[in-house]
């Protein structure tokens, strides 16, 4: 899931950001800020860099933005860049990110993008009076950034306002939800919590009921999701499940590759059917299966009234 998050300056986008991130676990979520994905300008002189307008859209590198955003969203980790606000200029550094389930991303002008937009599962504006966003700039830039008051106030009046009128507040039509008064608005935000939280618990759900580890007729087993120690837990499992395993695996700490046992291959087939099973030891070999070789007749009722079994 990615969701991102909009607004003017000051309005309150990374307030909102870090009070849905103190709602869930830090390890569901990645947090990307377009702010670092300004363009690089160490090799303009110094003067000249102050003098560019860093509340248009042409200040980003939106190529690259979206390529980490996409990247993060296919598992692979990107080298988040780090930007410097008194040089205007990107550090030597990088930030290595590493994939998670829900990805937020926040920046004035994330909505101006016709590729961001198409990423977005759930799009927020944070809408909030003009001069309390210009207040809240001040106090940031003159305390964090090195400016002085006067050079907020002139780069307000010069570009920040304009851009805002010409870009951000339009891109608030594209807005999922707008959250009046940003950080302070603690129903909408425990409403957005509450969607990323079913998103996680889902894709928890859908990782369960996609492969089960299991040690059933293996003296020493190790787990590295413990859901099938015992027959019954595997029935209950599968059952549950409403024919949603695509794979099992099975993992054991024995040098051999060892499958399950035959119950437990009857009770695979039956709410399976004819997938694949993957056999592995903590050496890393594997072998895959399919269940068919596995357990080459099913006890189905055929099988059953074939062989004359008595009804009971």
């Amino acid at each position: 899931m990615i969701i991102g998050i909009c607004g003017g300056t000051g309005s309150g986008k990374t307030t909102v950001a870090y009070r849905i991130l103190e709602s869930v676990s830090t390890d569901d979520v990645v947090f990307l800020q377009q702010d670092s994905y300004y363009r690089d300008l160490d090799q303009m002189p110094l003067d000249y860099r102050r003098k560019v307008n860093f509340d248009h859209p042409d200040a980003l590198d939106n190529d690259l933005f979206v390529e980490h955003i996409r990247a993060l969203k296919a598992g692979r980790t990107v080298e988040l860049p780090l930007y410097d606000f008194k040089h205007h200029a990107r550090r030597a550094e990088t930030l290595r990110m590493e994939p998670r389930p829900i990805i937020i991303i926040e920046g004035i002008l994330v909505f101006t993008d016709q590729r961001l937009l198409d990423e977005m599962d759930i799009k927020v504006f944070v809408d909030t009076p003009d001069d309390i966003r210009f207040i809240r700039r001040l106090r940031r830039d003159v305390a964090e950034r090195g400016r002085t008051a006067e050079s907020v106030i002139e780069q307000y009046l010069a570009t920040v306002r304009p851009m805002h009128m010409q870009f951000v507040e339009p891109s608030k039509r594209y807005a999922d939800v707008i959250i009046p008064e940003g950080g302070h608005n603690l129903v909408s935000i425990g409403l957005i919590s509450g969607r990323i939280r079913e998103r996680i618990a889902d894709d928890r759900r859908e990782s369960v009921e996609g492969k089960i580890f299991t040690g059933c007729n293996i003296e020493s087993a190790a787990y590295e999701l413990t859901m099938c120690a015992e027959r019954v837990t595997i029935w209950k499992a599968l059952s549950e499940g409403a024919r949603r395993f695509r794979r099992i695996a099975v993992v054991a700490d024995t040098e051999r590759l060892t499958p399950p046992c035959g119950a437990c291959r009857q009770l695979i087939w039956e709410f399976c059917g004819d997938i694949p099973v993957v056999l592995a030891n903590l050496r890393g070999d594997t072998e895959t299966l399919m269940m068919s070789e596995l357990l080459p007749r099913p006890f189905d009722a055929q099988f059953l009234e074939e062989t004359g079994a008595p009804e009971l």
